[in-house]
């Protein structure tokens, strides 16, 4: 009686045991989900090898993996959490989006980029419509709405522009670009407050970035502000010393105020940053103009 007490704890204890690890490699299996869809053109055309990345910020963990011949892609997943997930192709403009994927469920994306040869041929009212198509399919993708905005900019629809910036925002209030984009329409436009509160948050974002500055001053500089412009230079001076575009760009404003000692200043002071940059040459030459008509004024006023 007492062997078969002891048989029947013995084989109780392995059932278990075997239960327990075919129950542990059941859920093992079951903890994955599948991840997959297709990306396609605006014109509903399968692209294949497409680069997808996906960024896993929690675990500070990146998956990397291409579409297939038909522009399909599939990945399985082994935790649920949020990705951020990139879509890139050459010539296309990239896709970005943030998505929940889920265990035990299927997750579906289906992607839709714009080809930028319309864009980048100046062809402003195809590209319009590209990326309309991509907005149609990923309503929270900022760069289709950037590239939106400035086709309209480009295309002289300044108010379409405007929303299009503005709806760029709500999705990435921390992208400098969109706020420098929102002051040119609104320079644009004369709408001169409305472009100052723009660039304050545009500097507020990056507050020593020479570089900021200096796209400040050339907005300024095509639209005529021209004591706006010096303004944004100066302070772009301030922060780096060495920013030779900076120096040339404020030569340039300070020739079209017709101060040619200080156009010459600056002019002089790129060349002696960049002898070697391929405006060089045009800059001698507007150098030595500039001379002789400095020359030709001390004259006169002798």
């Amino acid at each position: 009686m007492r062997n078969i007490c002891l048989f029947k704890n013995k084989l109780i204890i392995f059932l278990v045991f075997m239960l327990t690890l075919f129950l542990s490699v059941k859920i093992a299996f079951a903890q994955t989900g599948k991840f997959y869809g297709t990306v396609t053109d605006e014109a509903g055309i399968p692209l294949p090898e497409v680069k997808i990345t996906m960024f896993d910020a929690e675990r500070n963990k990146k998956i990397t993996f291409r579409t297939d011949k038909k522009g399909k892609f599939f990945m399985t997943i082994d935790y649920p959490t949020t990705y951020q997930i990139t879509f890139e192709l050459k010539g296309y403009l990239p896709i970005s989006k943030s998505m929940k994927v889920r265990i035990f469920k299927p997750n579906v994306l289906n992607v839709t980029m714009a080809n930028l040869n319309h864009f980048k041929e100046g062809n402003y009212k195809a590209a319009i419509e590209s990326f309309k198509q991509v907005i149609k399919n990923s309503p929270d993708c900022f760069d289709a709405f950037h590239y939106l905005g400035i086709s309209y900019f480009m295309n002289d629809d300044t108010d379409n522009a405007i929303n299009s910036f503005k709806k760029a925002k709500e999705i990435n209030l921390e992208n400098v670009m969109v706020y420098i984009s929102l002051a040119k329409c609104y320079v644009k436009n004369g709408l001169m407050d409305k472009a100052e509160e723009a660039f304050s948050q545009a500097i507020k974002l990056r507050p020593d970035n020479a570089e900021i500055y200096n796209i400040i001053g050339t907005v300024y500089y095509k639209y005529d502000k021209i004591e706006e412009a010096i303004a944004a230079f100066q302070k772009s001076l301030q922060l780096d010393p060495l920013l030779s575009s900076t120096y040339y760009r404020l030569g340039c404003t300070y020739l079209k105020k017709r101060d040619v000692e200080k156009s010459l200043a600056n002019f002089e002071r790129f060349l002696e940053l960049e002898p070697n940059d391929p405006i060089a040459p045009w800059i001698k030459d507007a150098v030595e103009k500039l001379k002789k008509l400095r020359n030709k004024e001390n004259k006169y006023r002798k």
